[in-house]
């Protein structure tokens, strides 16, 4: 059983993705390099975050306004900050890609 997780070739590719020592360029069993997966999330994830902020919009006559800013107010935060993440990955794939960093995890 050892033998498989500690492939990069036979592990499964959700382990992979949390080990700080598999390259950036490794291609992973769904056809995507890391890196490539990487940006995908992000994008996902900050376009799922700015999606809660227009539903809870669509709430703002069923709940009572005290609760309802309050949790507008941190779900907006929090797009904004899967927005940022987003745009860093995306500036470090654009580095990647247009230079060849030397050292482990780099590819």
């Amino acid at each position: 059983m050892g033998q498989v997780y500690e492939s990069l070739a036979e592990g499964p590719d959700a382990l992979l993705l949390f080990m700080d020592h598999v390259p950036y360029t490794h291609g992973l069993h769904s056809g995507k390099t890391v890196i490539q997966h990487i940006y995908e999330s992000r994008y996902k994830g900050a376009a799922a975050a700015a999606s809660y902020v227009q539903q809870w919009k669509s709430r703002v006559t069923r709940i009572d306004e005290h609760c309802y800013r309050e949790l507008l107010a941190r779900l907006e935060y929090q797009a904004g900050h899967a927005e940022v993440s987003r745009c860093r990955q995306q500036s470090v794939s654009s580095h990647l890609r247009h230079s060849k960093p030397q050292g482990a995890g780099w590819g």
